[in-house]
């Protein structure tokens, strides 16, 4: 009778324990099915938000001059860039929402490839130029990626958070500031930076 019970109980305990992992496996699987549905559903949503902030420089502000290099070697000044809409973007190699953004990004260049209509896209990475071009050349981005290792350029623009970018009209005037990730070749996107290049 004594065997008959700790066989009992030791069936009891097994079941116990067998249920919390079915639990702590449910639970891990859950919550990795959330993480891909918000990562796909970043990457599959129409919409375009317009962040608004009160950083400086904001809508309105005259936007910072700057002049830095892209990864070859070629120097971009922005008020070169007069009389275009300037698509500034802040981002980084390890920032998954940048990354994330980007191919709307190319998209968009493609979309408006009759207007006059450029995307600077700044590279804050502290690492060097030769791994940027390395990464950049994979990806096959066709807009200048520029790099600023010192931080120069973020006093000038204060971005924040990354990606952030600055929709700058035809005058060097800050249209808009935008944080966060976007799906830039929506049509809401299109709207907000044809509404720009009405100006």
């Amino acid at each position: 009778v004594s065997l008959l019970m700790s066989k009992e109980k030791e069936t009891t305990m097994r079941s116990k324990i067998m249920k919390v992992r079915r639990f702590t496996h449910l639970k891990n699987l859950v919550l990795a099915v959330m993480v891909l549905l918000c990562f796909f559903y970043f990457l599959k949503t129409p919409s375009f938000a317009q962040v608004r902030v009160d950083q400086k420089p904001g809508k309105g502000d005259t936007a910072p001059d700057f002049t830095l290099s892209d990864i070859h070697g070629k120097q971009h000044r922005l008020s070169d860039y007069r009389g275009k809409v300037v698509l500034l973007n802040f981002w980084a190699t390890w920032c998954g929402p940048c990354l994330a953004e980007m191919p709307s990004m190319e998209s968009l260049k493609n979309k408006l490839k009759d207007e006059k209509f450029v995307i600077l896209a700044i590279s804050i990475d502290k690492g060097d130029l030769e791994s940027l071009k390395e990464f950049a050349e994979k990806k096959r981005y066709s807009f200048p990626v520029l790099h600023s290792p010192d931080g120069s350029i973020q006093g000038l623009y204060n971005p924040g958070v990354i990606p952030t970018s600055f929709v700058i009209d035809k005058s060097g005037i800050v249209f808009s500031r935008i944080t966060g990730g976007q799906k830039w070749d929506c049509d809401d996107a299109i709207q907000h930076l044809k509404g720009a290049l009405m100006k």
